[in-house]
């Protein structure tokens, strides 16, 4: 789970997945422009990222997190074609869920803080 802050204080959550590893990079995720979770980083930009295997372990991330809109070097670095999901194509050549498509955004979280619990073996 990703939680942000609202701007009236209260905190949101919603399921988001990791993308794979990048070099430099903590961990980083993909988002719509549109997305409010970006508005929410715009005005406070740590966030607590949570974790949990049916195992029973679990871990609990804060960072600080960074919004990247308009790079396209970085975006087509990290694109992945599974993305065309979460950006459909909307036949104006231009919203087409490629690298290229404007409503792509990254978000990177620089890690300050981790909690971990784990079973163990049964």
């Amino acid at each position: 789970m990703f939680t942000t802050r609202r701007p009236d204080g209260y905190l949101v959550s919603r399921p988001m997945e990791v993308q794979k590893h990048f070099q430099g990079v903590d961990l980083w995720f993909v988002t719509s422009i549109e997305s409010h979770k970006l508005d929410e980083l715009a005005g406070d930009n740590h966030c607590n990222l949570s974790f949990y295997k049916a195992s029973g372990d679990w871990v609990s991330v804060s960072g600080i997190a960074r919004i990247i809109q308009g790079d396209q070097a970085r975006i087509q670095q990290l694109y992945s074609a599974d993305w065309r999901a979460l950006f459909p194509d909307l036949g104006d050549g231009v919203h087409n869920g490629l690298p290229t498509d404007p409503r792509i955004a990254l978000i990177e979280v620089e890690v300050f803080n981790s909690f971990f619990f784990c079973e163990g073996p049964k």
